[in-house]
């Protein structure tokens, strides 16, 4: 008998244990950065299908409360050892509207051997709520004149807190 109320209590203690112990992950729901911010996809304009046929993403999000933005952009199916000057413009891709910004020089896209590039940059914008934005990236910085690829950016599908 006092075999069997020592594995009892026994069973007990170690279930009281399980019980009490917090779990080992949590799945907790933490702000949703993409919905908050505008995204795009990137592909080679009609003219330029044959010669090139890059594609990627593009996204715009809020920094500092929305005071100020940060821009970036994803390539692929590219040619290795390119340098490609990038500008987020006003409008949507073939009917362009004013530069908002331009990354070019040091933080120009660099496409890796595997025919890949990511860049962002912090740009001194607020973080617009309203319009038609667009990511054009540019053949080189010798021909600034002729967009290799570009990316229409869609409105946050959520509010973001200022």
């Amino acid at each position: 008998m006092l075999i069997v109320r020592m594995i009892a209590a026994a069973a007990a203690c170690l279930t009281v244990a399980a019980c009490g112990r917090r779990p080992v992950a949590e799945i907790s729901r933490g702000p949703d950065v993409v919905s908050g911010r505008w995204n795009g996809s990137v592909s080679t304009p009609e003219d330029m299908r044959g010669v090139i046929q890059a594609h990627g993403d593009v996204w715009l999000a809020p920094v500092n409360g929305g005071r100020k933005s940060r821009v970036g952009v994803s390539l692929d199916n590219m040619v290795p050892g390119g340098r490609h000057p990038w500008v987020l413009r006003a409008g949507q891709c073939g009917v362009a509207g004013a530069s908002l910004a331009r990354i070019d020089g040091r933080n120009a896209l660099r496409i890796n051997n595997d025919g890949k590039a990511r860049g962002e940059s912090a740009i001194d914008i607020a973080f617009p709520t309203t319009g038609d934005y667009m990511v054009e990236v540019l053949a080189s910085e010798d021909n600034q004149g002729r967009v290799i690829a570009c990316g229409n950016l869609a409105p946050p599908t959520v509010g973001v807190g200022r």
